[in-house]
């Protein structure tokens, strides 16, 4: 992996107690221009990301290790030291949604989900 990209963590990954094929289809991809390709799915719970959290979830892996990883998503900002394993998890409202990663402060990308598609179980 370039170390200025995210990708999608393999589909047996655990994040957080979850595995990454629970929160995206195997097909789900990041473009080199930060579009996500592929199917988030509803999760109706999901307490490791936090507790009484449910939603859609955008699982990656960092390819830039640093000290501090920093996300913003719709303008809300955190930050953290950087994951052992250089993988994240973003919470995801919508199509609208716009996720950037920076590590030490060093922008690594822009994901946006306007291709994406969403699915919940009935």
């Amino acid at each position: 992996m370039a170390p200025d990209r995210l990708e999608v963590p393999p589909k047996g990954q655990e994040l957080l107690g979850k595995h990454t094929s629970d929160l995206v289809s195997d097909d789900t991809k990041i473009l080199e221009s930060g579009t996500v390709l592929g199917t988030l799915k509803y999760n109706s719970s999901y307490d490791g990301y936090a507790k009484g959290s449910k939603g859609y979830y955008m699982p990656v892996k960092i390819g830039k290790i640093g000290e501090e990883v920093e996300t913003e998503v719709n303008g809300t900002v955190r930050k953290n030291p950087f994951p052992d394993d250089s993988m994240l998890v973003a919470k995801i409202k919508d199509k609208d949604t716009i996720v950037k990663v920076s590590v030490d402060n060093v922008a690594v990308a822009t994901l946006n989900f306007k291709k994406a598609t969403f699915k919940r179980e009935a």
